[in-house]
């Protein structure tokens, strides 16, 4: 039987992400520059007594690595992700400015433009309410010209929302499903899909999602249908708009839950 949870055209994107890692020539390290073990380090914005703006600020600069001065796209939402009826504050954060920025400087702009700016350009930031801390960054490679969409649906059997994000990978979209069915807290990364892609080929082939109840569990089953994707015009820059998608009544595939793993998986050949 194919497990079609991973299906990707990872072929087709090979170009992107291997000029991607040359251009970010990323390096991590567990000490500072002053020695200190990094988990040892106290910030701003883990002191729960300071003031949320303080906090926040001190975040960005050294969780999310924004510059001072920078210009950044900040989206915030409001949702229940856990059942103690507080919500949580969610941020999404977009260094479009920053790429180009670092482009230039690095007098690598064909490099960057080749690839659409694919890149480690946009964060998911979430703010639990009751602990009064902030998660890790959530970081999407992605084209930097489009932040993060991010919506909210019941998946689980429980009264808060799970998350939906959808980002841009040149003239492709994708989809990730994030499901808060742990009670410590821990995000759980379930599924991930194509919406569309090869748009600035002539592609009109695109999916639409929807959701049933659970054929294997008590978590909703997911149904994607075909859906046509508008072509586009003449002199139009895929980079700078977005899809326009009409969906139909097809189905294509049905996505079950397998709580043994916490992700989901298809019998659909």
């Amino acid at each position: 039987r194919k497990n079609n949870y991973y299906i990707c055209n990872m072929k087709k994107w090979a170009s992107y992400f291997a000029l991607a890692v040359l251009i970010a020539g990323c390096s991590s390290s567990d000490v500072s520059e002053d020695g200190k073990k990094m988990d040892e380090i106290t910030y701003l914005y883990q002191d729960a007594n300071q003031p949320f703006d303080k906090r926040f600020k001190d975040y960005l600069t050294n969780a999310v690595g924004i510059e001072e001065g920078e210009n950044y796209t900040l989206n915030t939402y409001k949702e229940h992700l856990n059942d103690d009826e507080i919500e949580e504050i969610i941020f999404t954060i977009n260094r479009k400015e920053f790429a180009f920025k670092q482009a230039k400087q690095n007098n690598a702009v064909a490099k960057h433009s080749s690839v659409d700016y694919f890149g480690n350009h946009n964060f998911l930031v979430i703010y639990n309410s009751k602990t009064k801390q902030f998660t890790s960054p959530i970081i999407f490679g992605s084209s930097a010209y489009k932040p993060l969409t991010l919506t909210f649906e019941n998946i689980g059997p429980y009264k808060h929302k799970d998350m939906i994000i959808e980002y841009r990978i040149g003239d492709a979209r994708f989809r990730k499903y994030f499901l808060f069915n742990n009670p410590n807290g821990k995000i759980n990364y379930a599924f991930r899909w194509t919406v569309f892609e090869d748009w600035n080929k002539g592609s009109e082939e695109a999916t639409c999602f929807s959701y049933a109840k659970g054929s294997r569990s008590d978590y909703k089953d997911i149904i994607l249908t075909k859906a046509k994707l508008k072509p586009l015009k003449e002199g139009d820059n895929y980079n700078l708009i977005d899809g326009e998608i009409e969906c139909g009544t097809e189905v294509v595939k049905r996505f079950f839950f397998n709580p043994q793993d916490g992700k989901y998986y298809t019998a659909d050949l």
